[in-house]
């Protein structure tokens, strides 16, 4: 059994969700989620729980057994032989910010529980195919959304991203990711 724990934004928790789905087609073992992160920092983030609004299957049924953290490696334990497992409980924690191959080859039988953002494309780009079709929106765009698609489609059209917020705003996520000055997004934009 596969276990990833869903965080923080959009954008980290598709990294998540391709990982976990790219090393459950790679084993063969069921897949699921932790997103109890949303309830625990519900008080002190914007960040939402967004993987329902795309057409993936993220099984997040064991979510609520897991929400207290301290007794997670018990209640792992005491589940393992309900499901036929006897091997011990794996946990991975990502430390870094690159592709580690020794993380997928240590995944084994029983239950495997992963903690990261493994935000490498090597992780999953081998099922790029199954992702296109699962990671495309439930819903349609809305009539401005849809108008505004056109009149990018027919310009020669850039995009910049600005992220200030909560870089800007925390010492310690700034000294971490870095902070970019007015100065680097003016000369993108001549660019």
């Amino acid at each position: 059994m596969i276990i990833v724990r869903l965080k923080s934004g959009l954008g980290n928790q598709l990294f998540q969700y391709a990982f976990g789905r790219a090393l459950a087609e790679k084993t063969g073992q069921p897949l699921f989620f932790d997103n109890t992160y949303f309830e625990e920092v519900k008080r002190d983030t914007i960040r939402l729980y967004e993987l329902s609004k795309f057409k993936v299957e993220a099984n997040c049924s064991i979510a609520p057994l897991l929400k207290y953290r301290y007794i997670k490696n018990k209640f792992l334990r005491k589940i393992m032989p309900i499901f036929g497992m006897s091997e011990p409980v794996r946990f991975f924690n990502e430390t870094h910010f690159y592709y580690d191959e020794q993380v997928i080859h240590k995944c084994g039988s029983g239950i495997n529980y992963y903690d990261g953002y493994w935000q490498s494309p090597r992780y999953f780009n081998a099922i790029r195919p199954i992702l296109l079709e699962e990671l495309r929106l439930k819903s349609s765009l809305s009539p401005f959304s849809l108008a505004l698609s056109e009149v990018i489609r027919g310009e020669n059209a850039v995009s910049v991203h600005v992220r200030r917020g909560d870089y800007a705003q925390n010492k310690k996520i700034s000294n971490i990711h870095g902070l970019c000055t007015l100065e680097y997004y003016q000369q993108a934009v001549e660019l």
